[in-house]
């Protein structure tokens, strides 16, 4: 009879190590069986981004709060003070008087003194005066204006204006009573040299009253004249 304790042996120590390995394994929870009538929720687990590999967004720079657009200032205007007007400049006026050089007589003229003369003197004429024809005198002047002071008379003519050979209005040099008399001429002229002439008319006034031994004719007298200069 032959042994076979050996292979007996050999045997219970491949089991022995068997149930060893088995009782060392963890054993393994059994899943819960889900209760009928409840759903069971599923949580995923978090993902884990690596640090090298995510990106960073850079936060938003938040926008300014919006303000509402303030109510205009009303802007009350500053009163511009009125500026008073400056007036004009009154003109100047220089007397000449009748024995200045500037006055050319033609032969037919004479000269009276007289206090109440502007310059104590007075120059006078008629036609026919002394035998002469067309007298006349030329005063020559600079300004923009001039006027003639003269006497009226009784027996006062008629006297013919002119300036720089220009017709100007005549003067009649008649009235009642003797007296002098200042009257314009010209306001507008330019401001540069002229030429004022004054001779008798053969018209006068019907009115005119000549004295008895005097003269035979109308008499026009020259005093002074009035120059406007700016």
């Amino acid at each position: 009879m032959s042994r076979t304790f050996p292979t007996i042996g050999a045997a219970l120590i491949v089991i022995l190590l068997t149930l060893a390995a088995c009782q060392s394994a963890p054993t393994s929870a059994p899943s819960p069986s889900p209760t009928p009538g409840k759903t069971v929720a599923v949580t995923s687990p978090p993902t884990t981004t690596s640090a090298s590999a995510s990106t960073k967004t850079p936060a938003a720079t938040p926008a300014p709060a919006t303000q509402g657009t303030p109510a205009a200032t009303p802007i009350t205007p500053t009163p511009v003070p009125t500026a008073t007007p400056t007036p004009p400049a009154k003109p100047k006026t220089v007397r000449i008087e009748d024995q200045y050089p500037t006055f050319v007589y033609s032969p037919g003229w004479s000269t009276e003194r007289n206090d109440g003369a502007s310059g104590g003197s007075w120059t006078l004429t008629h036609l026919g005066a002394m035998g002469y024809q067309n007298q006349k005198v030329d005063i020559k002047f600079k300004g923009t204006g001039i006027s003639i002071v003269h006497l009226v008379a009784p027996s006062g003519g008629i006297a013919n204006i002119k300036i720089d050979g220009k017709d100007y209005p005549r003067i009649d040099m008649y009235a009642p009573t003797l007296q002098l008399k200042t009257t314009s001429i010209a306001t507008d002229l330019t401001n540069s040299d002229h030429v004022l002439t004054i001779s008798p008319s053969p018209d006068s006034n019907p009115a005119v009253s000549l004295p008895a031994g005097g003269p035979t004719k109308p008499v026009i007298v020259i005093d002074a004249i009035d120059i406007i200069v700016p």
